[in-house]
């Protein structure tokens, strides 16, 4: 159970807050399965916010038991809502905060047909 991942008794309410950057909406629908999961833990209720819905929401995150953070591999449309988050993470308020943060990214070479590649900014590496 989420609650019991979370380090709380079973039957607790956790409020996870998700939130995401996305271009093409890959990013989104990786968010919305995540609250579609979290939502069907008993005591457990999720919001989704883009990165800047949430820069106007801090009282949400600040009352989040958890943040889940996700954004395409290549951040550059996340990365102002990570320096926008420096004085409260230097603040300690989210100290006590339960986080996880993925990235999303696949590019395939057309020309040469290879599929192994799964990271932009791999250059070549498999």
């Amino acid at each position: 159970m989420i609650a019991v991942l979370f380090g709380y008794s079973v039957g607790t309410e956790v409020a996870v807050a998700v939130v995401f950057y996305s271009t093409h909406g890959h990013t989104a629908r990786q968010a919305e399965a995540e609250q579609q999961g979290i939502e069907k833990i008993p005591g457990a209720s999720t919001l989704l916010l883009t990165s800047d819905e949430a820069q106007t929401r801090w009282e949400i995150l600040e009352r989040a038991n958890a943040i889940i953070f996700g954004a395409p591999i290549y951040m550059s449309s996340f990365k102002p809502f990570m320096d926008a988050t420096s004085k409260i993470r230097t603040a300690g308020t989210w100290r006590d905060k339960v986080a996880a943060g993925r990235q999303l990214g696949v590019s395939v070479r057309r020309q040469t047909g290879d599929t192994n590649q799964v990271c932009g900014s791999c250059n070549g590496a498999q």
